[in-house]
């Protein structure tokens, strides 16, 4: 008759004869502290006992001793079991409601109570689709701030704004309003008749047009900001949460609650949503309306105001929709949702396209690496459920793809679709935080999972070995990989995206005054901008530029845009170890060539003197 080990006589002598612990099991199931005494117990008493695992050519010692699976599953069980109620909370409050308190803080247009639940499950359930939509809308300001930058240089013959930059940003802010309809282009060609067709009042529609752009500009909710503070804040948590496990675990890597082994897996499974950190961020650059009516509010006077100055060729703006909330809800009101964007043709492997995905991947591939440093090294069952987590976000992406191809139909289909996806978007929430909550509570607490299904022994973090390496991991390897992972969320794919997009960022971060939300980003991405331009006006760029063109086969000047032609030197002029610093930029007519920082003129050229 089986007995349990904790009540196997004491005062007894044992041996390899007659084994320590003979058949007994555990009341307590899988429990660290419990069978590691266990195991010192059956070592102490025959170093050979079949029920420990001895690698081959070795032997068994106090520092080394483990259990093999079958006889782990004899004393415990292969059921799993539950951590203690009390540690459930702790490493929930700890890892995973700072995660929880940026979601809460995403952006959400005002527009209704679904349409605000609709955000946060879209946001949860399909990550990739929500990243992607928000740089959709962050490439439709950036074409649209780009057209008017030009259009304002050819339009008008002297600034209507103190700033010059302020005319264009307000006319791409009053067409990217109308986006939310999606009536942004009509809005746009709009505009550009009203102000080439009107000569005569240009500076009077301008005016008018930048009264529109400061009144939605102070309309518009950018907290970048405060934003920033909570990421920053997240930081901090993480890393105080990393620095309290090991002065509680201390250097034997564990004690009654705090098992660093334990830890250093929920920090892998937190690292699965560090995705929200550039979603959260995007989604605080765009900005969110104060309220549902205060666009159309801001438009219709837009329009009364036009029709007052009495211009001789009429500006009728698309204000017909402003009322149509089922257009707004699905047309782009939605900026984390633009079904009808990717109904569009586009090339596969484009910026919008390929970077979410690498968002979401750089966080799987965070939280598998941290897992698989985690004793016993290498591949176990909670890889699987981060691979699972993962898998669900990209067929939820692919689901929203074959829905996307149903948007274009009539209103009703329409309808039906932004109810399937919020439902499948729910669907995919609860089974993702569910697998999140079920590890937590300790469904990979088992032996199987502690021995890598019988290919080690059973490693415990009492273990002296087991121990020393998870505390140098604590210290080491494991924040390494974690904070790394963070500062390419945080900080590169934030500053790329503002890059890449620098006159979108401008128009959604200024202010009525003049001013911006966002001073110290926008001057962040000039001072990468300029960093850029220096490295493209050094011999490294031109290298780089000459080795292009060899790979294109086609020579600069085939290469260069109408009307911005530019000379480069030979690639042997730049081997003969001149001394000038040169620099070649793209440049007018004229064509000048910059070197030490001076524009010198450069005679122009016989085309038949080669």
């Amino acid at each position: 008759m089986a007995i349990d080990c904790n009540d196997v006589p004491p005062y007894l002598t044992y041996d390899c004869t007659n084994p320590w612990g003979q058949d007994c099991t555990s009341s307590q199931h899988f429990h660290f502290a419990s069978l590691w005494n266990y195991t010192q117990n059956i070592q102490e008493a025959c170093a050979n006992d079949t029920r420990l695992f001895i690698p081959t050519g070795g032997i068994s010692s106090p520092r080394n001793a483990s259990l093999t699976l079958v006889a782990c599953a004899a004393i415990a069980g292969l059921a799993w079991t539950y951590y203690p109620g009390a540690d459930i909370w702790t490493r929930l409050t700890t890892w995973k409601f700072p995660l929880l308190q940026l979601v809460a803080s995403f952006p959400r247009p005002p527009l209704s109570l679904r349409v605000d639940c609709f955000v946060i499950v879209h946001l949860l359930g399909d990550p990739i689709d929500t990243i992607k939509s928000l740089l959709a809308k962050m490439s439709s300001c950036q074409r649209t701030a780009e057209y008017w930058r030009t259009e304002c240089k050819n339009v008008f013959e002297k600034r209507v704004e103190d700033d010059e930059d302020r005319d264009w940003e307000a006319l791409a802010l009053l067409t990217d309003a109308y986006g939310e309809w999606g009536e942004d282009e009509q809005a746009k060609l709009t505009l550009q008749e009203g102000l080439s067709k009107n000569p005569q009042h240009r500076e009077v529609l301008a005016s008018a047009i930048g009264q529109t752009g400061r009144a939605l500009a102070a309309d518009r909710s950018t907290r970048v900001f405060p934003i920033i503070v909570a990421l920053f804040f997240f930081i901090g948590a993480v890393g105080i949460a990393i620095f309290r496990t090991g002065s509680a675990a201390g250097v034997t890597a564990s004690s009654n609650t705090v098992f660093i082994n334990v830890e250093a897996h929920s920090i892998a499974f937190s690292a699965l949503y560090f995705w929200i950190i550039p979603a959260v961020f995007l989604g605080s650059v765009i900005g969110v309306s104060q309220t549902e009516a205060a666009i159309p509010r801001i438009l219709r006077r837009f329009q009364v105001d036009v029709d007052h100055l009495n211009l001789p060729n009429k500006v009728k703006l698309p204000n017909h929709c402003l009322d149509d909330k089922a257009k707004r809800v699905f047309h782009g009101g939605i900026y984390s949702w633009h079904p009808l964007e990717r109904t569009q043709p586009d090339t596969y492997l484009t910026y919008q396209n390929v970077l979410p995905i690498l968002v979401v991947i750089i966080g799987a591939v965070t939280s598998m690496t941290v897992s698989a440093l985690v004793p016993p090294d290498g591949w176990d069952c909670r890889h699987r459920g981060e691979i699972f987590i993962f898998i669900i976000w990209i067929l939820s992406a692919s689901v929203d793809i074959l829905l996307n191809y149903f948007s274009s139909w009539s209103k009703k289909n329409q309808t039906k679709v932004f109810w399937i996806t919020c439902i499948k978007d729910f669907l995919v929430t609860i089974a993702t935080m569910s697998c999140v909550v079920i590890v937590q509570i300790g469904v990979y607490n088992r032996c199987s999972c502690y021995t890598q299904w019988g290919r080690t022994g059973l490693t415990l973090p009492e273990m002296p070995d087991v121990a020393e390496t998870l505390f140098h991991r604590l210290t080491t390897a494991y924040p390494a990989i974690t904070f790394a992972s963070i500062g390419i969320e945080l900080i590169i794919i934030p500053l790329l995206i503002c890059i890449q997009y620098e006159d979108a960022l401008r128009t959604f971060v200024q202010r009525d005054d003049g001013n911006s939300n966002a001073a110290w980003l926008v001057e962040a991405v000039n001072i990468c901008q300029a960093s850029i331009a220096k490295f493209r006006a050094t011999n490294l760029g031109t290298y780089f530029r000459i080795w292009k063109a060899k790979r294109t086969g086609t020579s600069a000047v085939e290469r260069g845009a109408p009307g911005e032609p530019y000379e480069m030197r030979s690639l042997t002029q730049i081997q003969s170890g001149e001394t000038e610093s040169m620099a070649i930029e793209d440049t007018g007519a004229e064509g000048p060539f910059v070197a030490d920082g001076h524009l010198e003129p450069i005679a122009p050229q016989d085309p038949t003197s080669n």
